[in-house]
């Protein structure tokens, strides 16, 4: 149950169009504490904005993204630690594949530019939903807004600072990776994760793993292995096809 949680909730896509808005207060709100980076020994701001430049334009370059991972959660609550492996791609502008392989059944979630999928062989179902769209009927398609993992798709040095804080950790030991410690301003992400920590191979420019730490200090990392740029992803790969047999279930209840 846990683990079926999880698929939906992973910050890459699910805060991004799975919203239930249920909040119900019974009391004035409290005003939010204004978010701020933990202590840390960190590089300089100027050397930071370098790294964050040269990430930006190593991901004008990026076309198409596939990476296994590994994904372990740990829940401090519980003591309990949750670990699966899969596969990710990404297609600019907007195709998303991840597939959970191990431990069984498989799952996978899709998103092929219009709607979002999830494949679930154990019960044989598929789940479609539509994205809504937040822009007047007739223009652009849904965007999906892929959180963290933008970092894999292309990111902007400045909409990056606009929206989190942002640190250079000092790593004198770590000759490999760039170690970057992001706190969410948005309120929208600040309800999925406090605190992003994202650790950049130095020759790629691309992530190698990124951690959430969770507003329950739940902690979630994904190490990502094996990175492919711009080979073998096409658009088939986000194709769905619902196999004979099995049940489809469009947008159900609770879901948009």
């Amino acid at each position: 149950m846990r683990r079926a949680r999880h698929v939906i909730g992973v910050a890459l896509l699910g805060a991004a169009f799975l919203t239930v808005a249920s909040n119900i207060c019974l009391a004035p709100p409290r005003k939010p504490k204004k978010p701020k980076l933990p202590r840390v020994t960190s590089r300089p701001a100027a050397e930071r904005d370098a790294v964050l430049k040269r990430v930006e334009e190593r991901a004008k370059g990026v076309k198409s993204i596939a990476v296994d991972f590994v994904q372990h959660i740990y829940a401090p609550v519980f003591d309990d630690h949750d670990t699966r492996t899969g596969s990710l791609k990404i297609l600019k502008p907007q195709f998303v594949r991840v597939d959970w392989k191990t431990p069984p059944p498989p799952e996978a979630i899709v998103f092929d530019g219009e709607f979002f999928w999830q494949i679930k062989p154990g019960p044989a179902q598929v789940i479609k939903w539509t994205v809504k769209k937040k822009e007047p009927a007739g223009k652009d398609k849904p965007k999906l807004d892929l959180g963290p993992f933008r970092f894999l798709a292309g990111v902007k040095a400045d909409e990056l600072k606009r929206d989190y804080l942002i640190a250079l950790v000092d790593t004198p030991k770590d000759k490999k990776t760039y170690h970057l410690l992001l706190v969410p301003l948005k309120p929208e992400e600040r309800v999925d994760y406090r605190r992003l920590d994202i650790w950049i191979d130095r020759k790629q420019l691309l992530p190698v793993k990124i951690r959430f730490t969770k507003p329950n200090k739940e902690v979630e990392t994904w190490t990502l292995k094996n990175l492919r740029v711009n080979k073998g992803v096409v658009k088939a790969d986000f194709r769905v096809r619902v196999p004979r047999g099995w049940k489809l279930i469009k947008d159900p209840v609770g879901a948009r």
